[in-house]
């Protein structure tokens, strides 16, 4: 679906990636391999496999026309998948067709993931966002544009963007592909550092610890709060004043 070239019995891959390619094709148990050079130098790795019955078969199932870039698949392929299944795509296209950088923080943890594709994709973009908040059951503050590009033949194409920043989805995403044991491109996936916390997520983490807190002894004191989580005394009668003035606890706490 993303790296991947289509024709009517055939499918070709071809990645910069060796070790990823020679992993496809074992799967596939095929032969057909050759790498090549281009004019700056540089190696790309080539995988064909021909099946004049198995591969109307997988167009037909995912809808995937031989033009791919303008023509993507329609929104009811991924409705009918599963979550599991959902995921294991998603992660796969960004595998191929996104990328993930650092956030300008690189050593707070920050990341980014972003994928460009033909304007066409622009609502099949808006799904997945959609089906990966209603999943995370998270409100992803990203967003899916239609920006401006220039393409490798010079001229100036429309591309549907779509960005994720919400650490919580990152390391989600990263998780999923360890726990579903997908062959993804560890450069790729080394720059989300599972062990990170936005500011955000560590000040739910802490209100968390204090309703448990709350709840294992209702009748104990903010000194006692703060020394059990370590933090000055002002600091905790501030989070829990703000606390309770977002109703995040109850007035007898």
């Amino acid at each position: 679906m993303a790296d991947g070239h289509f024709s009517e019995q055939e499918i070709q891959l071809a990645i910069v990636e060796k070790n990823h390619i020679l992993k496809y094709q074992k799967y596939i148990n095929t032969k057909n391999y050759h790498q090549r050079i281009n004019d700056a130098g540089n190696f790309s790795y080539h995988v064909g496999a021909r099946d004049r019955k198995l591969v109307p078969i997988i167009k037909s199932k995912f809808d995937i026309n031989n033009n791919k870039t303008y023509n993507p698949p329609t929104l009811d392929i991924f409705e009918k998948m599963n979550d599991r299944q959902f995921m294991s795509f998603f992660i796969g296209f960004i595998d191929g067709d996104g990328c993930i950088t650092y956030n300008n923080k690189k050593e707070k943890g920050y990341s980014k993931l972003t994928v460009d594709n033909h304007s066409s994709w622009f609502n099949l973009h808006k799904y997945f966002l959609n089906r990966i908040s209603k999943i995370t059951k998270t409100n992803i503050r990203s967003k899916v544009c239609v920006i401006s590009k220039i393409a490798p033949n010079e001229k100036q194409v429309k591309c549907s963007h779509l960005t994720i920043t919400n650490s919580k989805i990152l390391k989600f995403l990263k998780n999923k592909a360890i726990e579903y044991d997908l062959p993804v491109l560890k450069r790729k996936w080394d720059k989300i550092n599972l062990q990170f916390f936005s500011s955000k997520q560590s000040a739910e983490i802490n209100k968390e610890k204090i309703r448990k807190l709350l709840k294992q002894k209702p009748e104990i004191s903010i000194k006692e709060i703060a020394q059990k989580m370590k933090f000055n005394y002002k600091r905790t009668w501030q989070l829990i004043k703000r606390m309770k003035t977002k109703g995040e606890l109850n007035e007898n706490s």
